[in-house]
């Protein structure tokens, strides 16, 4: 939904080393460049006009901590429900 409500510009976190430590599987989650080309490839599919930023989420707050200019926060169900 998020990439149907955003007009300009769209930045995702992917997550990758201490977010996937605690993952069921983790070994076999693919790489976080692979993952993030994935992103960027569906939102070209679905708005080739957005400008998509992918960005590695370390922590769980990302660039929301720090960047002014974004606007809205979407957060996956898993994120919401971890401790």
């Amino acid at each position: 939904r998020a990439v149907m409500r955003t007009r300009r510009r769209l930045v995702i976190g992917v997550a990758d080393g201490p977010l996937l430590r605690s993952k069921l599987l983790g070994e076999a989650i693919y790489p976080f460049e692979h993952r993030a080309a994935s992103v960027r490839a569906f939102v070209h599919t679905v708005r080739p006009g957005l400008i998509c930023e992918t960005v590695r989420l370390t922590d769980p707050f990302g660039p929301a901590a720090t960047d002014r200019t974004l606007q809205a926060l979407v957060v996956s169900k898993e994120e919401q429900t971890a401790d």
